[in-house]
């Protein structure tokens, strides 16, 4: 099976989805356990797919299967949480004018209206990816560095065995070190992260493998 970010998505229908944004797979294992896809004409957002509902996925598209999954229903890839700061929060982070926001209420007895003065908390900002514990969503055109941090290309497609949807190949587009799009096996993979991948090889092997 081929997953290329980018690629188009279809249901068992035939209907477009959006299109693959990330791969999520686990560092440790290689085993792909999600694709991340874009918002299309059933959603508007991001949502997390089990690679359990890909059916199969060449080089023009991914096709899921007929199962009872309502796709709006999948979980939305990143959510944002908006957590207000408590007092002790606020002293080490040396944060002592809090803002007064004032706002108007209607009046319980005739004559006007009344304003309330409301301390406005500040709050810390989190976003969370709705991922299993211990993968990685990788972004499109990861950059691909050898073992002394060289880059060498972008991540163009992942490779997997259908039997365990288990990576075999990363297929790397050209880049400073490669001009040619390559296949690297996963095992000269060390370590996988969001925005990176870095090989456990050298430029001369790397050179060495033929073009795809």
């Amino acid at each position: 099976m081929k997953i290329t970010q980018g690629e188009k998505v279809y249901t068992a229908s035939g209907e477009p989805a959006g299109e693959v944004d990330r791969i999520v797979l686990d560092p440790k294992t290689k085993e792909v356990t999600h694709i991340v896809v874009k918002k299309g004409k059933l959603f508007s957002e991001e949502r997390v797919f089990p690679i359990s509902l890909v059916q199969y996925s060449d080089e023009e598209q991914v096709k899921l299967r007929d199962a009872p999954v309502d796709l709006n229903e999948l979980p939305v890839f990143e959510e944002t949480h908006y957590i207000p700061l408590d007092d002790e929060e606020m002293k080490r982070m040396k944060i002592s004018n809090v803002p007064v926001a004032y706002y108007r209420y209607p009046p319980i007895l005739p004559g006007g209206w009344a304003t309330q003065g409301e301390i406005s908390r500040p709050y810390l900002e989190e976003t969370v990816e709705n991922i299993p514990e211990g993968t990685v969503a990788l972004k499109e055109g990861a950059a691909v560095k050898d073992i002394y941090g060289d880059p060498v290309g972008d991540l163009e497609q992942i490779l997997t065995d259908t039997r365990k949807d288990q990576v075999s190949h990363l297929v790397i587009l050209e880049g400073v070190i490669l001009k040619e799009r390559k296949r690297i096996p996963v095992e000269w993979v060390s370590t996988i992260a969001e925005d990176e991948v870095q090989l456990a090889v050298g430029p001369k092997i790397l050179e060495a493998l033929p073009a795809v």
